[in-house]
């Protein structure tokens, strides 16, 4: 999952896109560069003596700084989801409208 975040990230920020980034092109490269930072603070455990508690106390870290991210990323979400039924629902009347006409 953290390498589609890294995928993600580098493909919206890639060269071909000429717009300014949208929040959420913004949020997906944020996401991205921290998972890449955990990454490596993760693979950098495997020369500790205690392994496992090192990669726990990563990934907590990582869940710590990455939640309010993903609750942007679900505002988000959920701000698209009400604009797309809006938009269906303006569509629906215009199309009941013409009918009655």
């Amino acid at each position: 999952m953290r390498h589609r975040w890294l995928l993600l990230a580098v493909l919206l920020t890639g060269p071909l896109l000429a717009a300014p980034p949208t929040e959420r092109e913004r949020l997906a490269a944020r996401i991205g560069a921290m998972e890449a930072r955990f990454d490596a603070e993760e693979a950098r455990c495997s020369d500790r003596f205690a392994v496992n508690a090192c990669i726990d106390a990563v990934r907590q870290r990582r869940r710590a700084a990455l939640a309010e991210l993903r609750e942007r990323e679900l505002r988000l979400d959920d701000a698209e989801r009400r604009a797309r039924a809006l938009q269906r629902q303006r569509e629906i009347d215009a199309r009941q409208a013409a009918a009655r006409a």
